[in-house]
């Protein structure tokens, strides 16, 4: 059985590296830092430039409380040292749908 997650999203600077080590081989990486750039294992590292907006974060603040707009994921925060227990559960469909690893 091969590990990992087939996705990360990183957007913590230094945090790269550790959601990649996070990935299985053949998986991918989006990251807004520019930290890190390894390719191995077949891994496509897409890096997301991004610029703050605040209307443009009103507005989709507005859509969200007319219904408008919704997201689907709830993500639980986990400790990085409790990362293999966090992806047993992935793995296993008991995870939700998104796990944050924070240090």
């Amino acid at each position: 059985m091969e590990f990992g997650v087939a996705a990360a999203v990183n957007a913590a600077r230094g945090g790269a590296v550790h959601a990649f080590s996070a990935v299985a081989d053949g998986g991918r990486l989006a990251t807004i830092t520019s930290d890190f750039a390894a390719t191995e294992r077949g891994i496509t590292i897409h890096e997301v430039y991004v610029h703050p907006d605040g209307p443009q974060l009103a507005t989709l603040a507005e859509l969200m409380d007319r219904g408008e707009l919704e997201m689907s994921m709830s993500p639980r925060a986990i400790r990085w040292s409790r990362r293999p227990g966090a992806l047993t559960r992935v793995l296993s469909g008991g995870g939700g749908a998104a796990i944050v690893l924070v240090p």
